[in-house]
């Protein structure tokens, strides 16, 4: 079974926006997901499973037959940190090699120009 981006993104959502509305320590289950816009053919506990194993939900289980799921610290700051890469990969991607391409352009007719007014007076003196 595969998780998609989006289910975690999903469950990640739903999860901040119930802690930013309720206490912060407050817990709720794998159930409230399903109430709360989680397709029920996802399957929320494998979803949280994963979400654990990347250290953005801690998952208890204290009564055995229902757990429940709460935001740790780097949880809390999921949706930003995306943001941040996001950013980091446009500057990456798009700004520096559009700056370098600029860079290129402009060394490279500067070398033209500088090249076909030295050359003539080069190759004359070579001929000569």
């Amino acid at each position: 079974m595969k998780a998609t981006l989006r289910e975690r993104n999903k469950v990640m959502r739903i999860v901040t926006n119930f802690h930013a509305a309720k206490r912060p320590n407050a817990y709720i289950s794998a159930e409230y997901l399903y109430h709360h816009g989680l397709s029920r053919k996802s399957n929320a506990e494998y979803i949280v499973s994963i979400l654990v194993s990347m250290k953005l939900l801690k998952y208890d289980n204290p009564s055995g037959d229902r757990g429940f799921i709460m935001l740790t610290d780097n949880g809390k700051h999921y949706f930003e940190q995306k943001s941040d890469d996001l950013r980091k990969f446009i500057r990456r991607s798009i700004y520096v090699p559009i700056f370098v391409a600029i860079i290129t352009t402009i060394l490279t007719l500067v070398t033209v120009n500088l090249l076909a007014e030295l050359l003539p007076a080069w190759l004359s003196r070579l001929l000569q």
